[in-house]
């Protein structure tokens, strides 16, 4: 993770074109982030030789770096293995590179800094003594998970703090926690499944397990690089909850943000972060592993409908939901007025505003519409129709090309 002080010079020769811009990688991140946030770009580079184009962008291979001047080049990378692209283009020559969602959001990530720096006070945590939980889970990021959890210790120093990670996290980033949390808990690593879900599955759930044995009622459901920056996120949670009725097979609704809610994706809830009972947070996380092998092109194959990726489960999203619907049998139909239904009945669908969740992993928030009509996420107002009994028509038979469209 680049420094601000990093960040900002990166900043500054894009917006004052001092640099050659060249991106690295022609794949979905990059349609993602490019058509939301454009920049000039000579070209693209990917090590795929069937990719020529993408968004109106010429693409080349990793070669052709080789011929470019790295005083007057930055290449900004649109891909989430940075770490590999990093290694690659050291090989080709002393460039300036950095990922592109760091450098566009470090004004967002100075903010989630100084929020984090007002509330930090505290050596250690005083004794919980409220029935309401943060449980965080994932592996513990050096820089990020410690500060999150001395923020979350910091600001609410009466409600009980676990942190759910893995039995071969260093002793070295588990000594900067211990003093902040009111419980740690320690898990063997699955095989991690696609899009790492069994990880998610094992680390919430082995963490949900130990707040219900420890008396705890409800909780937050967080990454270990997400922080919720708003003043009252538990009372706003149960305030909505208290407006409408609970689902038949669980005590409360379940709170999501729109953030990867998708609209067109189906029973595609967020998974960043979830507020609930944690009996219902139990029946929602608490699933069997998927031990299947799954490819990405599986999911980039513009030829299925959005039925077909929905009954693959493919996203690790559309899997916890499908699984969490058996659980509470909701007969899924695979259309998107089931979809929808879904969410209506079972969850409460928040905007932005009503948690403010400050990710560092992406400063800048994805878009919740963004150009494509499959990123479309479920909006709070969208929500909000359904509960009014709105009910749009769809065509869950058209592709996912058809909804790869502008």
């Amino acid at each position: 993770m680049k420094s601000f002080k990093e960040l900002s010079y990166y900043h500054d020769l894009i917006v004052n074109g001092d640099r050659k811009l060249i991106a690295w990688g022609a794949g979905n991140f990059f349609r993602s982030f490019y058509t939301q946030n454009p920049l000039p770009l000579t070209y693209v580079i990917d090590a795929d030789p069937r990719k020529k184009k993408i968004c109106g962008v010429s693409v080349r291979p990793p070669e052709a770096l080789i011929g470019e001047d790295p005083q007057k080049t930055l290449v900004l990378i649109y891909s989430i293995f940075a770490k590999e692209i990093f290694a690659k283009i050291r090989t080709l020559g002393s460039f300036d590179c950095v990922q592109v969602s760091e450098v566009l959001g470090y004004r967002e990530r100075a903010r989630i800094e100084q929020r984090l720096k007002a509330n930090d006070f505290l050596q250690s945590k005083p004794a919980a003594t409220q029935k309401r939980a943060f449980m965080v889970q994932g592996p513990l990021i050096d820089g990020v998970t410690d500060r999150i959890v001395r923020y979350l210790t910091n600001r609410y120093p009466e409600t009980y703090l676990c942190v759910s990670t893995w039995e071969n996290t260093p002793q070295r980033l588990l000594k900067s926690i211990k003093p902040f949390v009111d419980t740690l808990v320690m898990s063997e690593r699955p095989f991690a499944g696609y899009q790492n879900r069994n990880l998610q599955i094992v680390s919430t759930t082995q963490g949900l397990k130990q707040l219900k044995s420890d008396g705890i009622e409800v909780a937050f459901k967080l990454r270990s690089d997400i922080v919720p920056l708003a003043d009252s996120p538990f009372e706003t949670c149960r305030d909505l909850q208290a407006q409408y009725a609970p689902p038949k097979a669980l005590g409360a609704r379940l709170v999501i943000p729109e953030l990867y809610t998708r609209k067109y994706l189906f029973y595609h809830p967020s998974d960043i972060a979830m507020f609930g009972r944690v009996d219902d947070l139990l029946t929602f996380w608490d699933v069997p592993l998927d031990t299947r092998r799954l490819s990405f092109k599986m999911f980039e194959d513009p030829k299925l409908s959005l039925e077909a990726i929905g009954r693959q489960q493919t996203p690790t999203e559309t899997y916890l939901g499908c699984e969490f619907a058996k659980k509470i049998d909701w007969p899924l139909a695979f259309t998107l007025q089931d979809n929808w239904a879904f969410f209506r009945d079972n969850f409460i669908v928040v905007s932005p505003k009503a948690l403010d969740l400050g990710w560092f992993k992406y400063p800048l928030l994805p878009k919740t519409k963004g150009p494509y009509r499959y990123q479309a996420c479920i909006s709070h107002a969208f929500w909000k129709k359904l509960q009014n009994g709105h009910m749009p028509d769809a065509d869950s038979a058209l592709t996912f090309r058809d909804y790869s469209s502008i």
